[in-house]
């Protein structure tokens, strides 16, 4: 059952990675919009 514990952990850091990465995208997009009179 630890190994199930273990797996979890990864697939939710995975998860979480994805998501700052998407969140990062968005931001980075509104300042270019923001540049060029978006």
């Amino acid at each position: 059952s630890s190994q199930y514990a273990h797996s979890y952990i990864i697939v939710c850091h995975f998860i979480y990675l994805n998501v700052r990465k998407a969140i990062g995208t968005k931001k980075s997009l509104k300042k270019v919009a923001e540049k060029f009179g978006g």
